[in-house]
């Protein structure tokens, strides 16, 4: 399978296979470096999709899995391994994850069915939320100082959307009859699209 996204940075073009590992080229395609990993099952062998991202002289890439899921990040000149934290409690997952520079610090947001988590830079996990749906694809983003994420699987009764503000810690999980708490800005808990990433447009948000 190829569903992920490759990323650019002008100089390299960085190739992630789920399955598989990370590819890096220059731009006459001459192999640079990659980084491999032993193949994992996932949810009725539909293979992986979460795109890597680019964050300075960093790639960070998940793979949501039904072996041993994690989270690492890797030397963009290397392909070196400069951190990796595994995840447990998480199954297949197709979200990326998004780096979220806001105005009180940098954040690694990694949406989940477990957990949603938002890790430091050097992957120490900052705060979590629980109680998206069974199955997580579409891609967090932010804007105008707020973080939003959810998912909607066709199959759940919870299909949840969030705006986070910054600054959260420690569990922000919202209560069976809450729609916010001191971190969450609001929360609708029948918005979330199953697949497709929503659009932010003059204040609106068009779910699909």
């Amino acid at each position: 399978y190829a569903s992920e996204t490759p990323v650019v940075d002008g100089e390299r073009v960085y190739a992630y296979f789920g399955n598989v590992g990370m590819f890096t080229f220059d731009l006459d395609g001459n192999l640079l470096w990659d980084r491999q990993w032993k193949p994992v099952k996932t949810r009725l062998g539909w293979g992986t999709a979460a795109s890597p991202v680019l964050h300075g002289d960093r790639l960070y890439v998940i793979n949501d899995n039904h072996e041993l899921s994690f989270l690492t990040a890797l030397d963009k000149e290397t392909g070196d391994v400069l951190w990796r934290k595994d995840r447990p409690d998480e199954q297949s997952n197709w979200s990326p994850p998004f780096v979220w520079e806001n105005a009180l610090r940098t954040e690694i947001v990694t949406t989940g069915s477990g957990k949603v988590r938002s890790y430091d830079l050097e992957g120490n996990v900052l705060w979590t939320l629980g109680g998206l749906s069974s199955i997580t694809v579409p891609s967090p983003f932010a804007s105008d100082g707020l973080l939003y994420f959810g998912s909607g699987y066709v199959g759940d009764k919870r299909k949840p959307w969030f705006a986070v503000k910054p600054g959260a810690k420690g569990d922000i999980t919202l209560g069976d009859d809450e729609t916010r708490n001191d971190h969450i800005a609001w929360c609708q808990k029948k918005a979330a699209p199953y697949m497709p990433t929503p659009v932010l447009y003059r204040d609106r948000l068009y779910v699909l």
